[in-house]
């Protein structure tokens, strides 16, 4: 078989997809687009090995059913040759079919990109975030939405976008209206990097704690707290580091947003002024107990 041309290939793909001979769903272009990246990287061999599993993570399909449709209809259209596994645990096996020759002569047109009337700001605001997503998610198929489970996750994705967009604009908002600030945006982002680092959390899998801790920052910097806290919650982590107590959780330590976070485990103490009662005694004391019960549990 002679070596497939990547560009060529998804350019002829494309063609037969713009033909309109074949309804070719969003499943059926994400399938045939992986199936030609595993091809890649198999080095193009003639046949390579695709099990179901990988298949449908790397196409984005979620329902199993619908896969094996895809796959079919690949086959069936002469895109792909397709052998099933010997059984369950064998990875079936499958071949690209190389499609210049066999679509040279088609006159189906592909739309071709137009510039934009206008050029896109380089920096988006929460609003045109916004407008932008809207515009995403009505060109959505009305038929799908609700019903295959491929198009639930799209809101969850936009709300959690929505949320840690929600951070940087109240960075901007905080900068442009509030006189007392004397952080950039980096400053204030670093801060909320170091509070979620210390509770485990992370922007991805905990966009609410981001969220909040934004909030956090922003209103102690509104209120002239945030060099204070920096220095209280530098002292804190090694107050309880040294003393080996228990810190306190993510709500007792930010406090209320009712109270302005004044309440928060954060200004509970002068933590330095705690760091200081700690004899060296004293801390090697809560070490050797710590290690104690550590070899304990051993």
């Amino acid at each position: 078989m002679a070596r497939i041309n990547f560009f060529d290939q998804m350019r002829e793909f494309f063609t037969i997809v713009f033909d309109g001979k074949f309804d070719y769903k969003p499943q059926h272009i994400a399938l045939y687009c992986f199936l030609l990246q595993q091809n890649n990287r198999n080095g193009w061999a003639e046949w390579f090995k695709c099990p179901f599993d990988i298949g449908m993570g790397g196409s984005g399909i979620g329902n199993k059913k619908t896969y094996y449709k895809a796959l079919d209809d690949l086959r069936d259209n002469k895109l792909i040759e397709y052998v099933p596994g010997a059984n369950m645990w064998k990875a079936p096996r499958v071949k690209i079919l190389p499609l210049k020759v066999e679509v040279q002569n088609c006159t189906a047109i592909v739309p071709q990109a137009e510039p934009l009337p206008l050029q896109l700001p380089t920096t988006l605001t929460l609003s045109q975030l916004s407008s932008l997503l809207s515009s995403l998610v009505s060109s959505l198929p009305t038929s799908q939405v609700g019903r295959d489970k491929d198009y639930k996750t799209i809101d969850n994705i936009l709300i959690d976008l929505r949320q840690i967009m929600g951070v940087f604009e109240s960075f901007q908002t905080d900068d442009q209206n509030n006189e007392k600030s004397d952080l950039s945006i980096d400053e204030k982002r670093a801060a909320v990097d170091k509070l979620m680092a210390y509770f485990n959390f992370t922007e991805i899998a905990d966009p609410q704690k981001m969220l909040e801790a934004g909030r956090f920052i922003n209103l102690l910097n509104s209120q002239g707290l945030f060099h204070k806290f920096t220095q209280q919650f530098e002292a804190y982590k090694q107050f309880k580091d040294q003393s080996k107590q228990m810190p306190h959780g993510w709500r007792g330590f930010l406090g209320t947003i009712e109270n302005q976070y004044t309440d928060g485990g954060w200004d509970a103490e002068n933590w330095a002024e705690k760091c200081g009662t700690l004899s060296p005694d004293a801390v090697t004391t809560a070490e050797s107990k710590a290690k104690s019960l550590v070899s304990h549990l051993d």
